[in-house]
């Protein structure tokens, strides 16, 4: 099994593939963009972070193809090996590509992989790199949906699978995606709702989210607080600002958000919807009608009297969560 894991710097990537080595003794993980620094450093190239992507071209390319060879030597075929590495960069307001097509087509993937992670992490780490912390929040979001982008494509161009994984994801789960058959489920709650006026709820529903890990692999969209971080920048809350929060970068972190929970859905097998208020979530609906038009199972928990059209989108809705249970058990063998 060869998994290549993706993300933009500062994403995390390079850190859960060596996390995941330490995890499980079959899986081996490769960084190219540190093994590129090892080797320049073995033939007494001198690079340097913030310089790196302005050396002649074909040194780079040299590196990376001796970065590329030394992953193919070192791979075992009964084993799982990652191969971590930034597709993209964002360099003097260009896009740059991080890789050949010849390279990956040696590799071979048979799971592409995207991080994402949170918005004020990602700023917090950038701030510790000369070149990087002089990224604007809308090239930051640029950069994240391009790295995401460029991951989709390939896999699609491989016919592999594609997942977006948020940095905060469970470890465990994280390497079952990769190593197991496992079903996988979305969990859709209207988290703004809930937080203003039932906080109380989003624990509840999240500890039922993590019963439910033991059965599937759970993407919450919680993991990634975008939305959220945003409003601390622009209040100066949680994290120093990059530069002032503009209507485009607010405008172009909703747009991420929303097509990332709609990945998530995408990804998954079934949405399974928690929604303990009779306000209305234009979040939530626009989940449910999106996993009805790509044909998921919309497994619903409202507790209200029903509307038809609700019911229309929806394989079956439930009164309370001890009712969800017993369904889960009874018709799709959950030992919950």
């Amino acid at each position: 099994m060869k998994v290549l894991i993706s993300g933009i710097s500062c994403s995390g990537a390079k850190e859960i593939a060596k996390k995941l080595e330490k995890s499980n003794k079959n899986i081996k993980a490769f960084d190219i963009g540190t093994m590129m620094f090892e080797i320049a450093s073995s033939m007494n190239i001198k690079i340097s972070n913030e310089k790196v992507l302005d050396m002649d071209p074909r040194i780079l390319k040299l590196l990376r193809e001796l970065a590329f060879q030394k992953v193919l030597s070192e791979t075992d075929e009964n084993g799982i090996t990652l191969l971590s590495l930034h597709l993209t960069f964002r360099w003097h307001r260009r896009l740059m590509p991080g890789f050949a097509f010849a390279e990956l087509d040696k590799f071979a993937p048979d799971i592409y992989i995207n991080i994402n992670d949170e918005l004020k992490s990602i700023i917090n780490c950038m701030k510790k790199d000369k070149w990087a912390k002089e990224l604007s929040l809308e090239t930051v979001n640029m950069w994240i949906d391009e790295e995401e982008f460029t991951t989709k494509l390939l896999a699609d161009l491989h016919k592999k699978p594609f997942y977006l994984v948020p940095k905060n994801m469970d470890l465990n789960q994280i390497e079952e995606l990769i190593s197991t058959d496992k079903k996988k489920a979305y969990l859709s709650y209207p988290i703004t709702l809930l937080e203003r006026d039932q906080p109380e709820k989003i624990k509840e529903i999240r500890e039922f989210g993590n019963l439910l890990k033991k059965e599937v692999i759970l993407f919450d969209p919680l993991y990634i607080s975008d939305l959220l971080d945003i409003e601390n920048l622009k209040n100066k809350k949680g994290a120093e600002k990059i530069e002032q929060v503009t209507e485009e970068a607010e405008q172009m972190t909703k747009e991420r958000v929303v097509a990332r929970d709609f990945q998530f859905i995408d990804q998954s097998d079934y949405v399974i919807v928690y929604y303990p208020t009779q306000l209305l979530s234009a979040g939530v609906m626009s989940e449910i009608v999106h996993a009805y038009a790509h044909n998921k199972e919309v497994y619903a928990i409202y507790p209200f009297e029903v509307s038809p059209f609700l019911e229309y989108y929806c394989t079956k809705i439930f009164k309370t969560i001890g009712e969800f249970k017993s369904f889960l058990k009874k018709e799709l063998n959950f030992s919950m």
